[in-house]
């Protein structure tokens, strides 16, 4: 009788080690859970950061994209009218040149012709004389 009811306990306490057990697997399984869903949530942030730093990015290049095609549309805006200086200066020089020589021509005429009256002078003054 003492061995049934020592057994009996033991099956007691057997049950409630049981329960506890039970309990303690479901409380494990309560906190894996959570931790799987903090897990997940923050994976989930991480990725949305990801994803608004790739878009920034993106965002950022092709806002450097558009700068520099701007700068390179200046950059041969201002090729072309430094080109369209030089021509310019080039022809106005070659028409101070053309007009400096044409007054060198007629200053040496004019000169050319006070020499041809002197020299028809000297030769009308020696023959006269």
């Amino acid at each position: 009788e003492q061995l049934a009811e020592e057994r009996q306990n033991e099956v007691e306490q057997l049950k409630i080690d049981h329960m506890h057990m039970k309990q303690r697997v479901a409380a494990a399984e309560a906190t894996a859970e959570r931790a799987e869903k903090q897990a997940a949530h923050r994976q989930s942030l991480q990725e949305s950061a990801v994803q608004q730093a790739v878009e920034e990015g993106e965002s950022q290049r092709e806002a450097l994209d558009n700068l520099l095609a701007k700068a390179e549309e200046r950059n041969a805006a201002l090729e072309t009218e430094i080109r369209e200086n030089e021509v310019e200066a080039a022809s106005a020089l070659m028409r101070q040149k053309d007009a400096e020589m044409r007054r060198l021509a007629d200053a040496e005429d004019r000169i050319l012709q006070k020499v041809k009256a002197e020299l028809s002078k000297t030769r009308a003054m020696a023959q006269s004389s």
